[in-house]
């Protein structure tokens, strides 16, 4: 099964290049812009069929797996999410400076480019009260 899924990601990249060269300037929007590539003409478009053909097919494979842990393993993955997760939150925010930079390194043309687009191009901002949010640029 991982070899369909590496051939249907294989497929969505082949495809997604096809829509970047394609001179069409919704199309070329597919990779940058989640919404716009899921409304594309009522979601018909050959990228987002792709999409939803892979969604399927981790959805299999991962119900696959999870069917062959045993209890014991499934709860130690669990706890090693959750420990995971609490270190996670124990972290201190990032300071200004290095939001700052990393929002002018997405920019530069020679960097990032500026490749996120619509909704993705939001990007937590924290304020001195150390709550997370999210804003547009």
């Amino acid at each position: 099964m991982q070899a369909e899924i590496n051939e249907l990601e294989t497929e969505l990249q082949e495809i997604a290049s096809e829509d970047h060269r394609s001179g069409d300037p919704e199309k070329q929007k597919f990779s940058r812009e989640w919404r716009r590539l899921a409304g594309a003409v009522g979601g018909r478009s050959l990228q987002w069929n792709k999409w939803l053909e892979l969604r399927a097919k981790l959805h299999e494979y991962s119900a696959q797996r999870e069917s062959s842990f045993s209890v014991a393993e499934t709860y130690y993955c669990l706890d090693t999410a959750l420990l995971q997760g609490e270190q996670v939150l124990k972290m201190n925010h990032p300071i200004d400076q290095d939001l700052a930079f990393f929002r002018e390194w997405l920019a530069r043309p020679k960097a990032g480019d500026n490749f996120l687009r619509g909704l993705e191009a939001g990007f937590p901002k924290y304020g001195g009260s150390g709550s997370a949010e999210h804003t547009n640029r």
